[in-house]
């Protein structure tokens, strides 16, 4: 390939990456590019250019600037998560006690975000000091119609039965206030008995 023709299919990527939006997160194997020793080439060029940062090997996001905060925004942990599980066609659902912050039931951000998936089980070191443990789960996890749903009924899983209180019950109502009654009352046939029949009453509507 000779120069010109290199520097044409640099600045045609460099267009393309310029024309996302600012803080969206991509994997190097979804710029399509065949030659990967070329494409590490015009990534590490393009992180020099300041055009994009590398969050984890193959992994980048473009740069937002806060001008109120005068720095650069990361990426929220979920989009950085999502565009990977998307690269490798896998579905993910919030587990553990992340499953807990993001339904409300915690304050406290987990050192790592812990996703189910039923893609390849991984932990990925972000360069900024954060992790996401990708971890293997059943199919069935991932039959729920509503997101919300999803993290409701993991986050009380992780409770368990036993040890989960009228508040956070309380909560969990709360948050799942917001899901469309067809998609909640089907949901909730899927959720393990116990989770069903403490949600059924004062939910999304009692049935």
């Amino acid at each position: 390939m000779k120069k010109v023709d290199k520097d044409s299919v640099y600045q045609k990527l460099a267009s393309e990456i310029k024309s996302r939006k600012k803080g969206s997160v991509f994997l190097s194997d979804d710029l399509g590019l065949a030659d990967k020793a070329v494409l590490r080439v015009y990534l590490s060029r393009m992180v020099g250019e300041g055009l994009i940062t590398r969050l984890a090997p193959g992994v980048f996001f473009i740069p937002r600037y806060s001008d109120v905060l005068r720095a650069i925004i990361p990426p929220d942990i979920d989009d950085v998560a999502t565009a990977i599980s998307r690269s490798e066609r896998a579905r993910i659902i919030p587990v553990g006690s992340y499953s807990l912050y993001k339904a409300g039931l915690s304050t406290q951000v987990p050192t790592v975000a812990v996703y189910g998936t039923d893609g390849a089980a991984r932990v990925i070191k972000l360069y900024d000091g954060r992790s996401i443990r990708f971890k293997a789960v059943a199919a069935k996890n991932f039959a729920y119609r509503n997101a919300v749903m999803q993290i409701a009924v993991s986050a009380m899983r992780e409770i368990g039965e036993n040890r989960i209180t009228d508040e956070q019950i309380d909560l969990i109502r709360n948050l799942c206030s917001q899901v469309d009654r067809k998609e909640y009352v089907s949901d909730l046939r899927l959720a393990p008995e116990w989770i069903s029949k403490k949600l059924r009453v004062g939910g999304n509507g009692a049935y």
